[in-house]
């Protein structure tokens, strides 16, 4: 097997995803290594950027990609390493692998753009990234011995490897390039003359190629430190690589911690068995950010400050109290957040900011009804008083002017919240909604778990929220990306500080606090009450949270049912919707709402559902018609097993996700691209399938949480409401039965002697029941939804499904008939489609010196047949054919995306030649100008080959087409005339028509775009088959012209057309084919409007005037004004039919001025204004 052969079985497997050429943009080379060249380019799809990378074809660069990408796919490295997506072919066959793109480039590039603007705790980050990608691989038994700055890519000032070590691996020599000498550590190097070998190469020892990784890492430590190539001041040569050998290593770089410097020693140490293992150096790196990590919270949160209180704010002090080299504890806060209710209430005489006896509030200090704190970290600092401040003895006020009033042992760090309009809030409803999704945002956010809301724009109450800051909260969007930010960014502020002591007696040495109780908070002068966040939200609506962040996991709330191929139900693994509002959960009032159904199951599908908790209702939906479903299900009547599910339900919890209005769910975000992307393939129907075979093809909008127990047992089907109480009630019932147990969900059996327990038994609640249930397909935009439609076909239609432009530089320019193979891709599920074409220049011309047709259609191409008419002077071989295959898309599983909504009819119908006749006619749908033709025939008697197939005339429903035979044909009339006598020629005409509303194809394997008149024949007035009905319409419009506006226009225009010897339906017709033009526009309007040559529409009249006057066209500017005035094809309206006479009295229509005259008059459609 060719590597070709090889890389394209992995695509049809799928072990890679492959992506056409033309998805991508703006291609330019940005790179070129040892491995390949880089190209950055745009993916359309998404709009982003990603790298283009070339490689050989050699058998052994293939399986080392192969094995790269099965790396890739078996251990998840998405956090250190760039994605690979897949592969794509570019137009002259080159594979070319599609990677993400690094914005900030190599770690070289990056180092020499942004070394400046580095501190030591961005270079303490990325050695750490650095080192734990290594240690991850180095888990995995995987070996780089590749580091070096370029080859590890910038991402969002992160560090992430740009392969395992390919570019290494998949060179077809042992030598070590030189490019690369001061990363790879010298106990690989072999110095033999001028040549530097790896011996490393054949001797894949794992641990001591770890150590070589090692040494790598310590240079790439060295380097980070010095923004610097290391030795940039030699050259790369077999001298450095010897020096290197006998222990030449960099210096350590001035202002370099030496803890610092010590580890990267220690990595490129000569001595591989002295070098610390990659997971020592992740860990004392990790030791190293944690010691300046504590220095730097004591200095940015001033933990060894006192603090001063000036009556609205809480300052440190302007000098320490205590020394940095104390204990600093930092530890997660436990406990709910606190909500404070009409906090800096200026009437109270309370004001915790002021350490004197001044109680008036500062106006700085906003009233709010809410206030709430969400403590991240709880936060204690230990260390010696500072001697100056032990020593100080210069009386109190001055004491608490330099050292502050108080001094806090402990404080909490996070975020807060205010609300000021909570108090004029009357609905209880409205405070509950707000409540559960504050309570819903904060437990996903705080735990780190996926936030079930996708979009919550459409909640129909959002309090004024504020920051602590002064910003402003406006949506539920704004909520969650500021609790992002405190609990996952820990974008943390001091939010209050507990356990205070005066400074005055800490000076002194005393440990007692003020109260253990009391706490000072920014911006809080006083406040009402204290609650925790559970204490505030409520019992009911904790306990309904509780349960839905619950159930939303363990029932699988977010995912759809699939229906699979066996008719087995599933819950899907992937997450198909999201929250657009709270989900409706009402508890049943009645701890024993229960009741009893029995249902006999006709089909097999309904077996299977009622197993699987949905039943059969009055109003349900057809679950077999939904789509993508169809095709796996055959029905099964099931009425000869005479047997009846006897179900025990009793309800607990309603879930309604759907309102009488609207949807509380939408797609979920990767749903949705799933779906895109499938509709956007070139195999949409069979990328569709799959993706509701992964995401679902049902989902239920309400859910019934509670117990159930079932039996099956033999039975007429009914409902049997169960008495109060619920157990001597279904007793009764068993005993009637005669069941003497039932058995639940999981198959447990509980005996009938064992039902009052189950009923008091409020645990272990499951699903009991899915109602009003819906397609997946049913949740997407409107949008989406339209596409896939076009992609379902379900009318049957003849449609474009690909198209393409070959070259034929292949061909033999001394021939007159030339063969062409063309082949696609992907290849077609069917033989039943047809190609149009035709031969073109290099300039996009249509040439017609050749003649092309097509045939021995298969599913992997078609052939194309070119002869060359009349002594042509082109050369074949600096053609193209341009080419389209049509036919119907659910046949052939295949359709591109780029000309599917193109509406097209299709004709085909078989001709009889006869002697001395070129000319024939075809009956066709309703032509218009400026509609395309498309033209085939097929002969079916043996012995005549006609050359080509043309255009000559047509009318609004039939097509003029002229056979032209070869000149074989011709050659010997009398012979001809005798075989036509003994046997009838059969010609297979096939007709091809789009719409005036496309003028261009959109060709796949190219960027162009085509002008269909390239391929087909345009329908123009000039070949119009009757073009004598157009002086008519000139006189016409000549002749009612000045009286176009009065009631007997119709009955004039009837007239004109008796006396002119015409016909209605002829001139009808003739309008209609011509329908955009200008003049014809208002004619054909009032054709319909009085019934002439077709039926009375007025709606179809009004839209052409509407049409007409949005051109300009006066009379239709008045007419326009009459319908809207007497409701004539459209809904009655004073206030547009006073616009539209005042248009046309602006352009002197005299009858629209005295429509004018009339409205002022009255008042209609304006105000009434007896001087105008």
């Amino acid at each position: 097997m060719s590597t070709e052969e090889w890389i394209e079985k992995c695509i049809r497997e799928e072990h890679i995803k492959y992506y056409e050429f033309s998805e991508f943009s703006e291609i330019r080379e940005i790179g070129n290594e040892l491995f390949g060249k880089m190209y950055k380019a745009n993916w359309k799809q998404s709009e982003k950027c990603i790298v283009l990378r070339s490689f050989n074809l050699d058998h052994a660069t293939v399986k080392e990609i192969i094995r790269e990408i099965k790396l890739r796919r078996e251990v998840d490295f998405n956090d250190m390493m760039m994605k690979f997506y897949g592969i794509t072919k570019t137009s002259d066959k080159k594979y070319l692998l599609v990677l993400e793109y690094a914005e900030g480039g190599t770690l070289r590039n990056y180092l020499k753009e942004e070394f400046t603007s580095l501190d030591w705790q961005d270079k303490y980050r990325l050695a750490f990234q650095l080192s734990s990608a290594i240690e991850y691989l180095h888990e995995k038994e995987t070996i780089h011995e590749d580091l070096n700055s370029n080859n590890i890519s910038i991402q969002q000032n992160s560090i992430k490897l740009a392969d395992f070590g390919l570019s290494k691996r998949i060179k077809s020599t042992d030598q070590i390039s030189f490019d690369t000498v001061p990363y790879d550590a010298p106990e690989g190097f072999n110095i033999t003359g001028g040549n530097l070998q790896d011996v490393n190469r054949e001797n894949k020892q794992t641990e001591k190629l770890k150590k070589s990784d090692v040494y790598s890492t310590g240079v790439l430590l060295w380097e980070l430190s010095s923004g610097k190539r290391p030795f940039a001041d030699k050259e790369y040569n077999i001298s450095l690589a010897r020096k290197i050998s006998q222990g030449l290593r960099e210096g350590i770089v001035e202002g370099t911690p030496k803890e610092y410097s010590n580890l990267y020693a220690k990595c490129w140490d000569s001595d591989p068995g002295k070098r610390p293992t990659i997971q020592e150096v992740t860990i004392i790196l990790k030791s190293m950010i944690s010691s300046q990590q504590t220095q730097q919270v004591i200095k940015q949160l001033k933990l060894n400050h006192g603090l001063f209180l000036d009556g609205y704010r809480i300052e440190p002090s302007k000098q320490a109290v205590l020394s940095e080299n104390g204990i600093l504890n930092i530890s997660l806060y436990r406990e709910q957040p606190l909500i404070y209710t009409y906090v800096n209430n200026h009437g109270s005489l309370t004001n915790l900011l002021s350490f004197d006896d001044n109680n008036e509030l500062n106006e700085a200090l906003q009233p709010s009804d809410i206030c709430i704190n969400f403590p991240v970290a709880e936060i204690t600092y230990n260390a010696n008083l500072l001697e100056s401040f032990s020593n100080f003895m210069n009386g109190d006020e001055t004491l608490y002017e330099t050292y502050g009033h108080l001094f806090a042992r402990k404080l909490l760090v996070g975020g807060t919240l205010f609300i000021d309009d909570f108090k004029s809030i009357t609905s209880k409803q409205q405070i509950d909604s707000f409540k559960f999704l504050l309570t819903w945002v904060y437990n996903s956010v705080k735990y780190n778990k996926e936030i079930p809301f996708n979009n919550l724009s459409s909640l129909n109450f959002f309090p004024k929220l504020r920051t602590s800051g002064g910003k402003k909260l406006l949506a539920p969007v704004d909520l969650i990306n500021w609790m992002n930010k405190l609990y996952q960014d820990n974008m943390l502020d001091i939010i209050s500080y507990t356990n205070l002591i005066l400074i005055s007696e800490l000076r002194l040495g005393k440990s007692s606090s003020i109260d253990a109780f009391q706490e000072k908070q920014p911006g809080i002068a006083n406040f009402k009450e204290k609650l925790s966040l559970k204490d505030w939200v409520g019992d009911s609506i904790c306990v309904i949270y509780v349960n839905l962040a619950r159930w939303v996991k363990e029932f699988h709330l977010l995912q759809g049912i699939i229906i699979s191929k066996y008719l087995r139900l599933e819950i899907s693994k992937k997450t198909a919707v999201s929250f657009v509002n709270v989900p409706s959960v009402n508890l049943s009032k009645i701890c024993d709402i229960s009741h009893l159904n029995m249902i006999k199951p006709t089909t097999n599908l309904e077996k299977i559902l009622i197993s699987n908790n949905i039943f059969p209702t009055e109003n349900a939906r057809d679950i077999s018609t939904f789509p993508f479903i169809k095709g796996l299900i055959k029905e099964d009547n099931l009425n000869y097993r005479n047997y009846t599910h006897f179900l025990v339900r009793r309800e607990r919890y309603k879930i309604s996700l759907s309102s009488s209005s609207s949807l509380d769910i939408e797609p979920s975000e990767e749903f949705e691209l799933a779906i895109e992307e499938a509709i956007e393939s070139m195999r949409p129907f069979v990328f569709l399938q799959s993706v509701f075979d992964e995401y679902g093809h049902l989902f239920p909008l309400t859910i019934f949480i509670g117990k159930s127990l079932k039996n099956i047992l033999s039975n007429s089907p009914k409902k049997i409401d169960l008495g109060s109480p619920t157990f001597e009630s279904l007793k009764l019932h068993l005993d009637n039965l005669n069941i003497s147990y039932l058995l639940t969900k999981k198959g447990n059996i509980v005996e009938k002697n064992d039902l009052s327990n189950w009923i008091k038994d409020d645990d272990n609640l499951e699903i009991i029941e899915f109602e009003n249930v819906i397609s997946l397909y049913d949740i997407l935009e409107v949008e989406q939804r339209r596409r896939i439609d076009v992609v379902l076909n379900k009318q049957d239609e003849v449609k474009i499904i690909m198209t393409g432009i070959v070259d034929l530089e292949d061909l033999d320019n001394n021939n007159i008939e030339h063969y062409k193979r063309i082949n696609v891709n992907p290849s077609l599920e069917s033989e039943n489609y047809e190609v149009f074409g035709s031969i073109i220049s290099d300039h996009g011309l249509r040439i017609e010196d050749f003649s092309v047709t097509f045939g021995l259609y298969d599913f992997n191409g078609f052939s194309a047949t070119i002869k060359t008419l009349n002594n042509a002077s082109v050369n074949i071989t600096k053609c193209y054919i341009l080419w389209m295959i049509v036919g119907n898309p659910s046949e052939l599983l295949v359709f591109s995306p780029k000309n599917r909504d193109i509406k097209v009819n299709y004709v085909k119908e078989s001709i009889a030649l006869k002697p001395d006749i070129s000319c024939y006619s075809i009956k066709s749908c309703q032509l218009s100008e400026d509609y395309t033709i498309f033209l085939n025939y097929y002969c079916l008697t043996a012995n005549y080959e006609p050359i080509d197939i043309k255009l000559v005339k047509w009318s609004n429903d039939s097509i003029d087409f002229q056979i032209v035979e070869s000149n074989n044909s011709n050659s010997n009339t009398n012979e001809s005339n005798e075989i036509n006598e003994i046997v009838a020629i059969i010609v297979d005409v096939h007709i091809f028509i789009l719409s005036s509303d496309y003028k261009s194809l959109k060709i796949d394997n190219d960027e162009k775009e085509c002008n269909l008149n390239l391929i087909g024949y345009a329908l123009t007035e000039d070949i119009y088959s009757d073009n004598s009905i157009n002086i008519f319409i000139n006189e016409l419009l000549s002749f009612y012209k000045d009286c176009s506006i009065l009631k007997e226009k119709g009955e004039l225009i009837r007239k004109h057309i008796v006396l002119k010897k015409e016909n209605e339906n002829k001139i009808f017709n003739y309008l209609l084919s011509f329908k955009n033009k200008k003049q014809n526009i208002i004619l054909l309007a009032d054709f319909y409007k009085h019934g002439i040559g077709t039926e009375k529409d007025e709606i179809k009249a009004f839209e052409l005037y509407k049409k007409a006057a949005e051109k300009g066209q006066i009379d239709s500017i008045y007419m326009l004004g009459k319908c809207y005035q007497n409701g004539e094809g459209t809904e009655k309206n004073l206030g547009k039919a006073f616009y539209w006479y005042q248009k046309a009295a602006e352009n002197s229509v005299k009858e629209a001025m005295f429509n004018l005259a009339i409205f002022y008059k009255n008042g209609e459609g304006t105000e009434k204004n007896l001087e105008k």
